[in-house]
């Protein structure tokens, strides 16, 4: 699936640098996602000689941020990576996508499984490490749907996005009531 020509245009004008190089994720979230790819094997890879990178990646989300005002977007690593190389996920928090059809993809952004990349900088800078425990992580991909913004549970992954859905219009009549 291509992504729509703005977010082709916006990976684009992502920077590249020493550390990472941008790429585009299939899997858009509401067409807002993007991944850098980095050099290293996971999270847990990452120690205090890595902090400029970091840095640098949260540099990236406040340009993406900045591109997009009107998009909350999130920012963070999966404990345990999908890739061969780590990848930082920038995804927009609504989590409306035609892309995010399975309970294990939903939950790898919407538990703990997903790591902040604040939380990673604080982590290696105060303990030098990030540490992950594969077991837990992993069991958090197979936790009952539940919606990120509310405490709803939903029996599969149509009923998740209806009520997404849901969410969407309540803040589209409070963005309308706030103009």
């Amino acid at each position: 699936m291509d992504p729509p020509p703005h977010v082709s245009t916006t990976i684009r004008q992502l920077p590249d640098n020493s550390f990472c190089m941008p790429t585009e994720d299939n899997l858009n979230h509401r067409d807002q996602h993007w991944d850098r790819l980095l050099d290293l094997k996971g999270v847990s890879a990452l120690s205090a000689t890595d902090l400029p990178m970091l840095e640098s990646l949260a540099h990236t989300l406040k340009q993406v941020q900045q591109a997009h005002p009107s998009v909350c977007f999130k920012a963070g690593f999966h404990a345990v990576p999908s890739m061969a190389h780590l990848h930082m996920h920038i995804i927009s928090d609504d989590m409306v996508s035609p892309c995010l059809k399975h309970k294990k993809h939903w939950n790898s952004f919407t538990t703990r499984f997903f790591i902040p990349l604040q939380d990673v900088i604080f982590e290696i800078t105060e303990k030098g490490s990030v540490e992950v425990n594969v077991e837990e992580s992993e069991a958090l991909l197979k936790a009952d749907l539940q919606c990120h913004k509310c405490t709803k549970t939903c029996k599969n992954m149509p009923e998740l996005k209806k009520h997404l859905e849901s969410h969407l219009e309540k803040e589209a009549l409070l963005s309308n009531k706030a103009e």
